[in-house]
């Protein structure tokens, strides 16, 4: 049987343990191999039909042996090792499948069952598999029996299968050969097949062609193979590193992560958790807010600018006094009561209005007058008093009384009201100076309704605080600021005071006592100033005056010289420093008014201030952060407040260098 290829085992790329030729010599009568001196009885191996199972038995057989004793034998000299007792090998009745070939190379082995062997030796490792046969070979490499044969010294025929491979080990067992070895092509190896052992010779009769035995292909395949260096397979160099024969030769388990992965995995998982953990750290002080470390802010002291010194001529006769509505305090000349003359009226009706209240535009109850009434008028007249016709047979309603009392100071009005009102004159006198206590009017004294007594008397003080009270009743008010009305029976009457007809002027009351010993020419007057968006009514008050004119001029004097001192400069400049700002991290700014505050001051007087602000970091310059409110006497001024500068928030290095401030820990 011939083929053009030589094939092998598809199910084992590396070969197994190579049988060992010994490179000698042949001895006395045709030596051709080296065998060793009967070895001890070993188990026998399982037949092995892969490379796991190779190296599986090549594991089983490293157990430490003892040194061979070797010894030159012929081949004749074989049948004689054979032991006269052991069994003979059953013959394999149908040969096994044989296993899947490949092609190896383009050498051609001839090889027939009848060839006899041409081997000088033969040695195979006991249970290792065998090489496969002739390419084309249908039957395949019989399983080694698992009984070895004791060693005997009669030799065994060479043409009969003995019953065990005999296995010659040139020295121990190697290490496992390396995977490079493994997928080298093997050496062609010199098998002899087992066959039983025999005290006869074997028949010497070939097989047929064919039915060609698997012992004669391999005995053809050893025959014309080249002869084989033993051990050929392995490596010197790894002879000194032969495991000891306890060391486990079981392959590690493969290892699924390389060394180099996972030394960078050991290295990077602690960087990769602190570059998370500095990134969270980052983050969190970057946003963290700032409410543990809120600005500083120190107030400052806001000295607002006082108002203009009331600088007031005074008459150079008399009493004078001047007022705001508002102020609560007055500014005299002296303190001195004087008469007071027909100003005592503004007593009486406010008096006569809170008996018999009326509205604005009310006229209130009517009253009847007669001839008597009239004859009465002409009375007044004689007695160089103020007093206005009435209507005979007609009436007159209360507001019209009120307003001849008010504008053309009419005694007969005064005294015909209060005697309808409190029954009499005298009663009305005895309600006076409980009514002034009530109504905090020190100062004054009153002995009758119309003020034409010389005892009727009053601080020039006490006059401002009457006349503002006066003017706080709307009826008063209203009436006081008429310059001319027309009334029933009198006619067209005028206002005695002649300083209506300024501009702001809204009354009050003039009063006159004249006789050959003395002269008291009087009048209380106020005026609305406007300064700004701000009204404010100012009073000026002059007693004893020596006629109507010095009367008129002091009064118009004092009034011009008190608004000209409200007309003050700002109470709070702009650019005023309210508050300082100053960070932990160095930041600072001036917490600045950016406009005027100006409030009307009375006399030297000055503003109450009061600054709201809420400042945050990371505002810009100019940044309104509140308002400062300037109080004065008479009105109020707000102004924003800004930032001077930019207020910057932290940098990041200073959060990350500061995480406990930031936390309020620290």
């Amino acid at each position: 049987m011939a083929s053009d290829d030589v094939f092998e085992r598809t199910d084992a790329d590396a070969p197994a343990a190579p049988a060992v030729l010994p490179d000698e010599p042949a001895g006395p009568a045709g030596v051709s191999s080296v065998l060793p001196d009967a070895p001890a009885r070993r188990e026998p191996a399982p037949a092995v039909t892969s490379v796991a199972e190779a190296f599986a038995a090549a594991d089983a057989a490293a157990a430490p042996v003892a040194p061979p004793q070797w010894r030159a034998v012929s081949a004749n000299d074989l049948e004689a090792q054979a032991p006269f007792d052991a069994p003979p090998a059953a013959e394999p009745t149908e040969p096994a499948a044989a296993p899947p070939l490949r092609r190896r190379n383009r050498r051609t082995l001839r090889a027939t069952a009848d060839s006899p062997p041409t081997g000088t030796g033969l040695t195979a490792p006991a249970g290792a598999p065998l090489a496969p046969g002739a390419a084309g070979a249908p039957a395949p490499v019989p399983a080694v029996p698992e009984t070895v044969p004791p060693a005997t010294d009669t030799p065994a025929r060479l043409d009969e299968p003995s019953a065990a491979a005999t296995v010659v080990d040139a020295a121990p067992r190697p290490a496992l050969p390396t995977e490079s070895a493994l997928l080298a092509p093997p050496a062609t190896e010199e098998l002899l097949p087992e066959e039983p052992a025999s005290h006869e010779s074997a028949s010497d009769e070939p097989s047929p062609a064919d039915e060609p035995s698997p012992e004669a292909e391999l005995l053809a395949l050893v025959d014309e193979a080249p002869p084989l260096a033993a051990l050929s397979w392995v490596d010197p160099a790894t002879l000194g590193t032969r495991p000891s024969a306890d060391a486990s030769t079981t392959d590690p388990a493969p290892d699924l992560l390389p060394a180099r992965r996972r030394r960078r995995g050991a290295v990077a998982a602690p960087l990769v958790t602190a570059a998370v953990l500095a990134a969270g750290y980052v983050g969190a002080c970057a946003v963290w807010p700032l409410t543990e470390v809120a600005p500083v802010v120190s107030a400052a002291t806001v000295e607002p600018v006082p108002g203009h010194e009331l600088a007031l001529t005074w008459p150079d006769v008399g009493n004078a006094a001047v007022g705001a509505e508002g102020i609560g305090a007055v500014t005299s000349m002296s303190s001195e009561a004087t008469p007071m003359a027909s100003i005592a009226k503004l007593v009486t009706s406010l008096m006569i209005l809170e008996k018999a209240p009326l509205a604005v535009g009310e006229e209130g109850p009517s009253y009847d007058f007669s001839y008597a009434d009239s004859v009465s008028y002409w009375a007044y007249r004689r007695a160089n008093e103020s007093a206005l016709d009435v209507p005979v047979g007609g009436t007159l309603t209360q507001r019209q009384l009120l307003q001849g009392i008010l504008i053309g100071s009419a005694n007969n009005y005064v005294d015909r009201l209060t005697t309808e009102l409190w029954g009499s004159r005298d009663a009305f006198v005895l309600e006076v100076p409980g009514w002034l206590e009530a109504h905090g009017l020190e100062g004054i004294t009153m002995v009758d309704a119309s003020g034409i007594g010389t005892g009727n008397t009053a601080t020039p003080e006490a006059i401002v605080k009457l006349a503002s009270l006066s003017l706080a009743n709307p009826v008063i008010a209203e009436i006081v600021a008429t310059q001319e009305i027309e009334l029933p029976g009198a006619g067209h009457v005028e206002n005695t005071n002649p300083l209506l007809e300024q501009p702001g002027v809204v009354g009050i009351k003039t009063g006159a006592l004249w006789n050959s010993w003395m002269a008291a020419w009087n009048l209380v007057t106020a005026k609305n100033v406007t300064i700004g968006q701000t009204t404010v009514t100012t009073y000026v008050a002059v007693l004893g005056q020596p006629d109507a004119e010095s009367r008129d001029r002091v009064s118009e004097t004092l009034l011009r010289e008190v608004e000209a001192s409200l007309q003050s400069g700002p109470s709070v400049p702009a650019g005023t420093r309210v508050a300082s700002v100053a960070t932990e991290w160095g930041a600072s700014a001036d917490v600045v008014t950016s406009a005027d505050a100006t409030v009307v001051l009375w006399d030297r007087g000055t503003a109450a201030i009061d600054a709201q602000y809420d400042i945050e970091v990371g505002l810009a310059e100019g940044a309104e952060v509140g308002k400062l409110t300037a109080t004065g006497p008479f009105n109020s001024a707000d102004v924003p407040l800004t930032l001077d500068s930019e207020l910057a928030g932290p940098d990041l290095l200073w959060r990350l260098s500061h995480p406990l401030k930031l936390l309020g820990l620290d």
